[in-house]
């Protein structure tokens, strides 16, 4: 399943009691528990653990650290709509093609295109390069010579004609 709704879109809360209608930035997205999670809903209160609060008290002796903090927790999929840029409302999403051939969101009802969010790199898991690894110049290096394969295609193309005309030749 491909999802319409991606990391980065806005949407509106348009089922639940507690957020109804509030909208906010798709952050992430848990397709295998179709779940989203929507920055400033669904917030839930969470506990500091017990290294944390001691780690907190080390730095600062004279004050009270906070025992709990509130944080978003993910929401339904199907509890959310995207909102239609142009005229800033919940709406469906349907796909068009356009004249140069791309395919393309649009909200259903206005085909108002909705433009994809810009695709942002987590730089957390950037390769590097080791010791083990082959470097640019020898990956770019040409290794594949048409004129040694060909005498060796022929050979091959020779020997298979040759095990053709002695099944034929037996039968």
């Amino acid at each position: 399943i491909k999802f319409q709704i991606v990391r980065g879109d806005t949407v509106q809360v348009t089922d639940g009691t507690r957020d109804l209608g509030k909208q906010g930035t798709v952050m992430r997205v848990f397709r295998k528990k179709n779940t989203l999670l929507v920055s400033r809903c669904n917030m839930r209160k969470r506990h500091f653990s017990k290294e944390a609060l001691a780690s907190m008290r080390k730095e600062d002796p004279n004050s009270e650290p906070p025992t709990f903090y509130y944080a978003e927790s993910p929401m339904p999929y199907v509890n959310v709509k995207i909102i239609d840029p142009i005229t800033e409302k919940p709406c469906d999403i349907d796909y068009k093609w356009t004249d140069e051939g791309k395919k393309v969101r649009v909200a259903a009802g206005t085909d108002n295109i909705i433009p994809s969010p810009p695709i942002e790199m987590d730089l957390r898991y950037r390769s590097v390069e080791g010791p083990l690894d082959t470097s640019p110049e020898n990956v770019l290096k040409r290794t594949f010579d048409p004129e040694t394969l060909n005498p060796l295609l022929a050979a091959h193309l020779e020997h298979k004609e040759r095990a053709i005309e002695e099944k034929v030749s037996v039968e």
